[in-house]
């Protein structure tokens, strides 16, 4: 039986086929991202009795194992669900802010929203599960914590009105990949407590506008080109003032999180982030690409065994770990702990490695991510921009809004030194929207010469004496001349 007649055969629910036919990637996703220290022990526990298995992060805040048989798959669903992770469902949908609860600066915490909007979707009870397409929310804490909502399937920021009531500026209708757009504002201000019904009127719209469609993709998008802006801000809001009438289940309570053990530290690193709670941090670590190191999934799990407190930890959109509520001192010894990690990998301080896993596992990938991130990892990582690495036109590292960005177009399975990318410069995305930039495609590069092309960029940029997202703003004509000296 062929590779691609295989796909068709039946996984274990909470997995799918990956590239090869042979294996299957295995969910273990979080709503909204957040998990506990056992969560995370018992990825460790799964990696040190398969070595062969990968672990990665996922721009959705999610984690995935990847190299496991269809009957191996069996039993790591089995473990994952046992430890509350959720394979199967829509439970892993919901994107929030990883310091949520935690900002100096936010409205209000909405963990408490996503996990209801994670209930709501996997329940089957409201018009959500019945959507014919994609509808991922995202939401935000503040208005500059995550960057997604700018282009978000619909986005919730939170805010409170003049009365001190919470609530959310609503958002919808973004898009990335071949047809990108910005979301745009469907309600200036609804109260958080009608933040399902919001998703109701979303979903309700979604539906009633495919329902005659034959087309395969359903996406909002296609439908917004048809409807105009002000058309599919019209046809949500009647579907939102129908249905706030409806009677939906009731949001659940913050459960307010005592953190007696707070302390303030000694010295600050670029890694720790001071929070609202007296002496208490949160730590950043970066996982370039998404690949998350056995040697860091080992390193953190025995640092927990040190504490005599359980801290939280969350998955970021920008593929990074963050470990919440760290005593000041926790927070230095974990950074003192992780460093021969950074060193060996070459991570830096800050994340500038973005990307999904490309045709080394993804069967709609064109070109192969290792093979960049493998040249990558060849630089100082404070010489880079951030960057957005996607196999394909599908955005899933949200390439279009990076500084600098490779996609790929076309892949040589026998040497991956022939594979294509197109180079991407310029992109921005902020969640008050007024920076958000799609990046400008400005010409393939082969991989063979990305090295090269790389080092000429970096000359030029430190020449300039310019900040990254300037320099690259700035120089698009010139980076494109760059560009096109290097294809035959």
């Amino acid at each position: 039986m062929s590779s691609q007649n295989k796909y068709d055969e039946t996984t274990p629910a909470g997995s799918y086929w990956a590239r090869d036919a042979k294996h299957v990637v295995v969910r273990a996703h979080l709503p909204a991202g957040r998990l506990s220290v056992t969560q995370w022990h018992t990825l460790r526990q799964i990696l040190d009795k398969h070595p062969d298995l990968d672990l990665r992060i996922t721009t959705r805040q999610n984690a995935r194992l990847y190299g496991a048989d269809p009957v191996l798959a069996e039993s790591l669903l089995e473990e994952v669900s046992q430890a509350s992770f959720q394979p199967v469902g829509k439970k892993g949908d919901v994107v929030i802010n990883p310091d949520s609860g935690l900002r100096q600066d936010e409205a209000f915490d909405v963990y408490p929203y996503a996990l209801a909007i994670s209930e709501w979707q996997s329940s089957g009870l409201g018009r959500s599960a019945q959507v014919p397409g994609k509808l991922k929310p995202s939401m935000t804490s503040a208005p500059d914590a995550l960057a997604s909502i700018s282009y978000a399937d619909i986005g919730f920021v939170a805010r409170r009105n003049e009365a001190g009531e919470a609530g959310f500026t609503v958002l919808g209708g973004g898009s990335l990949g071949a047809m990108p757009r910005l979301a745009v504002t469907l309600l200036d201000f609804i109260p958080a407590k009608d933040v399902l019904r919001a998703m109701e009127a979303y979903a309700q719209v979604f539906i009633d506008l495919f329902a005659d469609s034959k087309i395969g993709k359903k996406r909002m998008r296609f439908k917004i080109r048809e409807l105009g802006e002000e058309g599919f801000i019209a046809a949500f809001r009647t579907a939102y003032n129908q249905v706030k009438a409806k009677d939906i289940a009731g949001l659940p309570k913050d459960a307010l999180r005592k953190r007696d053990w707070g302390e303030p530290a000694d010295r600050t690193h670029p890694n720790m982030v001071p929070t609202r709670f007296e002496g208490i941090y949160s730590v950043y670590l970066p996982v370039p690409a998404g690949i998350v190191p056995v040697d860091f999934v080992q390193t953190l799990d025995k640092f927990f065994n040190y504490l005599e407190y359980r801290p939280e930890l969350a998955l970021s959109a920008e593929q990074e770990v963050v470990v919440r509520d760290l005593a000041g001192d926790d927070a230095l010894a974990l950074l003192d702990m992780m460093a021969p990690y950074m060193a060996a990998h070459a991570v830096g301080d800050q994340q500038n490695r973005i990307a999904c896993v490309g045709a080394d596992l993804c069967r709609f990938g064109l070109a192969h991510n290792s093979a960049v991130n493998d040249i990558l990892s060849k630089f100082d990582p404070d010489d880079l921009p951030k960057m957005g690495i996607s196999g394909c036109m599908n955005s899933c590292s949200g390439h279009q809004v990076r500084p600098l960005a490779f996609w790929g177009k076309k892949s040589d399975h026998a040497d991956f030194a022939n594979d294509v990318f197109e180079v991407v410069v310029g992109g921005s995305a902020t969640d008050d929207q007024e920076g958000f930039t799609l990046g400008q495609n400005i010409g393939s590069i082969a991989l063979k010469d990305l090295e090269s092309f790389l080092q000429e960029l970096i000359a030029r940029q430190k020449a300039s004496g310019q900040a990254w997202e300037e320099f690259l703003q700035d120089h698009t004509e010139d980076l494109k001349a760059l560009v096109a000296t290097y294809q035959d």
